[in-house]
């Protein structure tokens, strides 16, 4: 099986693919687009970018062929012995699930491009790209065919479908990690300080694989497309497609935001790409693929993105819990999490998180979000019971050893459920049943009290001598709504219960005045610093065309300004399961973050 891809056209956008089949026999041939790929759990239909297909058999003729479903062409081979299914591909998505082509960069992702042959998915295969002569790559997890130069292999369609790509001239830092390569692949201009970047790249890969053990892949590539479109990460088995915003790497929280997406991708190499739910692999491309384990795939892995960077040395202490912080605020500003649970947000994703609407966050949660915490909570509570003799680093091994290595099939709910109780050495069960299966509030000042913490809210006044971490300060008034991103500001969902719900405003409402004052995008936010709550204001929305005025009284904001702080009754098994969770010293986990933004911009190219 042999794929050729040629982007030399690559002004009109347009991808000039081909399948060739040898020793096809006399049954009609199955040709099938997939709908989806694997870590993007949403239906894209990618036959829906393919046009010109013709399929041609032996000596160039044309054979017949017909399209019997949305994504499948049925070919008729007659006599020929051969076949080549030949079209083309638009590329024109800089997204993480689908290609983009221009004169200047190529990023492939394989499901958008490739189709299978049905029955023949397990066979090995070939792929040649044909690129401009004057870029370089393409940088790839296939294994490259020694002596031919753009000719790579995939052992499998499960394999080629899990290979991205990109090409043109980006710029290449490498590094080893037990003698095995790892490449740094940055296309797009932009302020990524590339030197300091690589090196904290390296030091996060580093932790994790140190986790682990034996590497399983012989080579790692990080591709990373710079610009102006929304970020976003995929993972695959020996590499990671990340998208970030050209400009997306200063102040510091950016920079921070960016190492967290290649924490969080490459940490998918253990945690989804081999230790998996059921039935996450092998997959199914044509229909969804349900299961109520996301929350440990995805928002596990958000966890350990965080704790990665934290025991690596990239983050300080202190980041470290501000991001916590900004994780338990973020699910305590979500009304969501009283109506659905955190199992049935996983089997849900498919009709719901990827497909967003103005009622979603009154109605629903993320995975990342509420899995991330209860990752962090399920790590505690494991220390905790145990007296820090285990942790869910040692879960996530005794898992991966058992499901992956051993028995080589996703896992079921209940086995991960088990798995936890036979470590923690007790019943488990309420634990999960309240995290996962209620929409009980998560009992997070008791998880943190296991490693001396807790959690405060820093609009309040401390206590005499109490000493709170700095932290930005946000306004205290509240609305109540979501703005979409543009020049206009446009109600993109509106809070169930807050000020703006109760004084009539719906989603859709473009806010033209406050108080017959004109606002501009970006004045929102200066509005709720300067106006207490409390305060009445009229809002002047246009509604479908007709404007509308409304009184709405600012509310005070819920759970403003979260962080996660030492107590002061912190005892020494507390503080010795902070230290070995956190890899540092119980004096220096509540200092601030270092003067690092100066150090940034010197290495800004």
């Amino acid at each position: 099986m042999r794929y050729t891809l040629s982007a030399l056209a690559a002004r009109t956008h347009l991808l000039d693919v081909e399948l060739s089949l040898q020793d096809i026999g006399t049954d009609p041939v199955r040709i099938c687009f997939p709908a989806w790929v694997p870590g993007h759990y949403m239906i894209e239909d990618f036959a829906g970018v393919v046009r010109g297909e013709k399929a041609i058999g032996d000596g160039g003729k044309a054979l017949e062929f017909r399209k019997i479903d949305k994504a499948t062409y049925e070919v008729k081979p007659g006599r020929s012995r051969s076949l080549t299914f030949r079209f083309q591909s638009w590329a024109y998505d800089k997204s993480v699930h689908r290609s983009y082509l221009d004169d200047e960069r190529f990023t492939l992702n394989s499901g958008h491009v490739f189709p299978y042959v049905v029955g023949r998915e397990k066979e090995p295969a070939t792929v040649v790209f044909r690129l401009p002569e004057h870029w370089d790559g393409p940088y790839t997890g296939l294994e490259p065919v020694p002596g031919e130069p753009g000719t790579f292999t995939a052992t499998d369609y499960d394999e080629l479908l899990d290979c991205p790509a990109i090409a043109g001239h980006p710029h290449v830092s490498t590094f080893d990690i037990d003698g095995v390569p790892h490449h740094l692949v940055v296309a797009g201009k932009g302020n990524a300080p590339m030197e300091y970047l690589a090196k904290d790249v390296e030091k996060l890969s580093r932790e994790a694989t140190s986790m682990f053990g034996k590497i399983p892949y012989k080579h790692y590539h990080y591709l990373v497309d710079l610009s102006t479109s929304r970020g976003g990460g995929l993972e695959h088995r020996n590499s990671t497609h990340c998208m970030l915003g050209r400009w997306g790497f200063h102040p510091r929280q950016s920079y921070v935001d960016a190492l967290a997406l290649f924490s969080h991708e490459f940490f998918h190499t253990w945690n989804v790409k081999r230790l998996r739910p059921y039935p996450l692999g092998p997959f199914d491309y044509t229909r969804e693929v349900q299961t109520p384990s996301l929350w440990f795939a995805e928002g596990v892995t958000s966890y350990y993105e965080m704790i990665v960077l934290r025991r690596a040395g990239c983050i300080t202490p202190r980041e470290f819990l501000d991001l916590m912080g900004r994780e338990i605020q973020r699910l305590s500003l979500t009304p969501g999490r009283c109506f659905q649970t955190l199992s049935s947000s996983s089997e849900e994703t498919w009709i719901k998180f990827y497909k967003k609407g103005p009622h979603s966050p009154n109605s629903q949660i993320s995975y990342y979000n509420k899995g991330c915490i209860t990752g962090m909570l399920l790590d505690l509570e494991l220390r905790g019971r145990t007296r820090n003799k285990k942790s869910l680093d040692d879960l996530m091994r005794r898992m991966y050893e058992k499901y992956w290595r051993k028995l080589d099939r996703g896992f079921l709910p209940g086995e991960l459920e088990e798995e936890a109780s036979s470590l923690a050495g007790s019943d488990m069960g309420g634990f999960f049943q309240r995290a996962l299966r209620s929409t009980a509030e998560l009992d997070i000042q008791g998880g943190l009290a296991n490693a001396g913490l807790e959690v405060a809210h820093l609009d309040k006044e401390p206590p005499a001598g109490e000493v709170i971490p700095v932290a930005k300060p946000e306004p205290l008034s509240y609305l109540g709504i979501g703005l979409a991103l543009g020049k206009s500001l446009v109600v993109e969902n509106v809070i169930e219960g807050g000020p703006a719900a109760e004084a009539g405003l719906t989603p859709g409402d473009e806010i033209l005045a406050v108080d017959r004052m004109r606002l501009v995008p970006g004045r929102i936010e200066s509005l709720l610093a300067e106006m207490p709550p409390g305060k009445k204001l009229t809002f002047m929305v246009d509604r479908f065309g007709e404007l509308r005025e409304f009184e709405v009284v600012l509310g005070r904001r819920p759970g403003v300004s979260i962080s996660v702080r030492p107590r002061k009754s912190a005892g020494d098994l507390q503080k010795t399961i902070c230290r070995s969770w956190m890899k540092t010293d119980w004096s220096k986990i509540d200092r601030d973050s270092p003067p690092v933004v100066q150090r940034e911009r010197d290495r800004v190219g």
